[in-house]
């Protein structure tokens, strides 16, 4: 469709402006986010159509350090119109890492990046957050003035009390402590504080980033912020989060969540033990992902470079009836220099109980362990009603050739041939609706 130009008053085209309010609508949704933009200008009757149309869906990514995202320019609007946050209905800030605009193939890794924020939108900022009345004020104050992402985005989603959907990418977490303490306070505190509720929040994605992260190590930040106040949103449906693995597990307040609404949930950083806690707040659950993952550089007592196969199946046992796919991945993060050495302990004889799940992803070490052991057969444990299988070699290369207190990676092609061929031998019996094994 062509752009829609402003045309003078005298053009008989404007008589759209006498069609049903129903109708403008209909009509200006097929329209441009360019096309918004310009009726706003028009006059106030299409001002007061388009502009919550421009301001629904909010999509930036930051790829260059000194060209961040106009979040402080949006910030600066919102402060003197704080009616626009309201038409914010879906918000993508995106970007993995950044670079230099004089070296633009290479991420920059000196520190966590900064976002530039001074005038209006800085004296906003603080004047909003001091309003919030929340006990943290003059640390997210103070982290405003040195410009810290975290506390600009926490500023940002603060202010948006309609919000459908949130996605932040990885360069937008490396940092997340006053995030977090947001969501906290907004979504689990009855009363006490000016933040909004997120009530209509359906879909949370907080990315992290998966690989080696030179600029945390360095400032030694542990990439596993808590997020388990988002469990107590009403309406979420589909949330994609990092979650803090620590010896002691703890529900932000003295009651459980009852995730009813939530379909889809996606885990990262979360250790086996933990997983239990989670499972038993979701019963509606249809799809679960998750990655075992080991930090052999912050390894601590709880922490450790043991998988529990026990443990993990524990917490399947409180998958609901309704759970019908199952994606589990593991990786580890470690110096470059040095293996921690990965075992595994239990076994997964249990999952062959998930009579509902139809598709699944899983390590093929979380099914047979590191030593080849030509005894142990892959339909034990394979759900009954499965229909699709794909099997990973994740934590394969994770070995350690200096100490005999760990296995290595022992399973040749051949063996793991040897596993698939005694169960297809006979797969319809064991698993009558398998389609496909990946």
């Amino acid at each position: 469709m062509p752009s829609l130009a402003i045309r003078p008053k005298h053009d008989t085209a404007c008589g759209i402006a006498k069609c049903p309010v129903e109708v403008l609508d209909l009509v200006l949704e097929l329209l441009s986010s360019d096309d918004w933009r310009e009726l706003c200008l028009v006059n106030r009757p299409f001002r007061a159509l388009a502009e919550p149309l421009l301001y629904s869906k909010i999509h930036w990514s930051w790829k260059i350090l000194e060209d961040p995202p106009p979040i402080v320019q949006f910030l600066r609007t919102v402060t003197q119109r704080p009616e626009l946050g309201a038409h914010v209905l879906d918000i993508r800030l995106d970007g993995r890492s950044v670079a230099r605009a004089a070296n633009p193939k290479h991420a920059y890794n000196s520190s966590i990046p900064l976002i530039p924020v001074s005038g209006a939108a800085l004296d906003g900022g603080l004047e909003f957050i001091e309003k919030t009345r929340v006990p943290y004020r003059d640390t997210w104050q103070d982290q405003l003035r040195k410009e810290v992402a975290e506390a600009i985005v926490a500023l940002l989603l603060a202010q948006l009390p309609n919000l459908r959907s949130l996605i932040l990418g990885p360069i937008f977490t490396q940092r997340t402590e006053l995030i977090s303490m947001m969501f906290r306070l907004a979504i689990c505190e009855l009363e006490g504080y000016v933040l909004p509720k997120f009530s209509y929040l359906k879909e949370v994605s907080i990315q992290s980033y998966d690989g080696w992260d030179w600029v945390l190590r360095r400032e030694n930040v542990r990439k596993t912020p808590d997020f388990l106040p988002l469990f107590y949103l009403p309406r979420i449906e589909t949330l994609s989060i990092p979650i803090r693995s620590s010896l002691v597990f703890k529900w932000p307040t003295t009651y459980l969540p009852n995730s009813a609404t939530l379909k889809s949930l996606q885990l990262q950083c979360i250790r086996e033990a933990h997983l239990i806690d989670i499972l038993k707040a979701t019963p509606n659950l249809e799809k679960l992902s998750w990655m075992w993952f080991h930090d052999n550089m912050f390894s601590d007592d709880f922490d450790t470079p043991v998988v529990d196969l026990n443990q993990i199946a524990v917490a399947l046992s409180y998958a609901p009836p309704t759970l019908t796919e199952i994606n589990i991945s593991a990786d580890c993060q470690t110096d470059v220099m040095v293996y921690p050495g990965l075992s595994t302990k239990g076994s997964l004889q249990t999952l062959s109980n998930l009579h509902s799940v139809k598709s699944l992803q899983i390590p093929l070490v979380f099914l047979v362990g590191f030593a080849q052991d030509t005894t142990k057969l892959l339909q034990d444990k394979m759900p009954r009603n499965i229909e699709h299988l794909t099997l990973g070699y994740d934590l394969s290369e994770f070995y350690n050739t200096l100490s005999e207190k760990y296995p290595d990676w022992e399973w040749e092609d051949s063996a793991v041939f040897g596993l698939l061929k005694s169960w297809l031998e006979d797969w319809n019996s064991w698993t009558p609706c398998l389609r496909g094994i990946h």
